[in-house]
């Protein structure tokens, strides 16, 4: 309402000669509405004048607000083009050397003859050929296979698919429609039935020892492992841990896998021979399958029948090979190596990425 309007309204209210006081009280709301304008304006200036006073006032070090803030501000940009120097540099050197890297083998790959790629390959990358492409195909077309390498397949299939791969065979690759149960099989009967474990008698006491304490450390005595024992370790993690990344389908996640493999590349060495007549390791009879349970309460066997790779593998007395005796750990032993497998199942991506880890994949200099 303005002022025009409101005089009109208060005029018709009054008679003629009652203007007056209409007029004395305009004046006066008047005057209260410039006073208490004017107050609020000398208040804020005030107020503005004093935190002003305030925020340049300088501290103990004789620094102002102001000149703290931009202290604080061109540090942490000093810092930030500090470490954005630094990590391209190292993104430069990286790249650089992986690109060289990359160059050089495909020289050597396309300038070299079948017979010198093949000795390279087989100096600097050992690997059991059944191994090999077993992972392969079990990578390929088998990760989605429910209780893959819990399962077992049939004795016949097992026995067929390892005499493929035999020395002299000429398949390279597992025969059409093998089934994921099989090849899985395959692997777990290979790797069991060699002389000694995978992970080699010298260093299944330092892998026991960190897996009881801190299975991590376990990494470094990976690296000390003979070079074929290393590579086709390497390559069942990585087919293990990408296995593992399909539980939710395949109901086999890294800890259920480190417990079904562990006995298959790892046991305690044959006993001292008492006597010189004695045979270290011979049995009547393969050790019976263990059973145990996994951390969601499967009861599940953790060591293939042997059976399946005994028969027609026997000494002249009718008796198993002493080299295919298994003497397996104990539950507290065994445990350990779970712990240590199922570390670097589920870290696998983290180790093979690291240059400073014995899994890494990257180039070497």
């Amino acid at each position: 309402m303005d002022r025009q309007s409101f005089s009109e309204r208060t005029k018709n209210q009054y008679p003629e000669g009652d203007q007056a006081p209409v007029n004395d009280r305009l004046q006066a709301f008047k005057t209260k509405g410039m006073g208490f304008a004017s107050f609020l304006k000398d208040k804020t200036v005030q107020a503005s004048t004093q935190l002003k006073q305030k925020s340049t006032e300088p501290d103990a070090a004789g620094q102002t607000p102001y000149e703290r803030v931009r202290l604080a501000t061109s540090q942490a940009a000093g810092k930030v083009t500090s470490t954005a120097a630094v990590g391209g540099q190292w993104a430069n050197t990286y790249f650089k050397r992986t690109v060289d890297t990359t160059a050089e083998g495909i020289r050597k790959l396309t300038g070299s003859t079948l017979a010198s790629v093949c000795r390279s390959e087989a100096n600097t990358r050992p690997c059991p050929r059944l191994v090999l492409v077993c992972c392969v195909a079990l990578v390929t077309r088998g990760l989605e296979t429910e209780n893959l390498f819990l399962e077992e397949a049939p004795l016949d299939l097992v026995q067929f698919l390892i005499g493929s791969f035999q020395e002299g065979s000429g398949a390279v690759l597992p025969p059409a429609g093998t089934s994921p149960h099989v090849l899985a099989n395959a692997i777990k009967h290979f790797l069991a039935t060699m002389p000694e474990p995978l992970l080699t008698y010298k260093l299944l006491p330092l892998l026991i020892q960190h897996g009881s304490q801190q299975p991590a450390l376990a990494n470094l005595v990976i690296a000390e492992l003979p070079a074929a024992n290393h590579c086709t370790l390497q390559l069942l993690l990585e087919t293990f841990h990408r296995l593992s990344g399909n539980a939710a389908v395949n109901e086999m996640d890294a800890h259920t896998v480190a417990t079904v493999m562990t006995p298959c590349i790892a046991w305690n060495p044959p006993p001292k021979p008492k006597s010189s007549f004695s045979i270290p390791g011979m049995s009547s009879s393969p050790t019976a399958p263990q059973m145990t349970r996994t951390s969601s309460g499967r009861q599940i066997s953790v060591a293939p029948n042997l059976n399946t790779v005994l028969e027609g593998d026997e000494s002249g007395d009718g008796s198993p090979s002493p080299s295919l005796a298994r003497i397996p750990l104990d539950d507290d032993d065994t445990h350990a190596i779970v712990r240590v497998l199922e570390h670097l199942i589920a870290n696998y991506k983290q180790l093979s990425d690291a240059p400073n880890s014995p899994l890494y994949k990257g180039p070497r200099h």
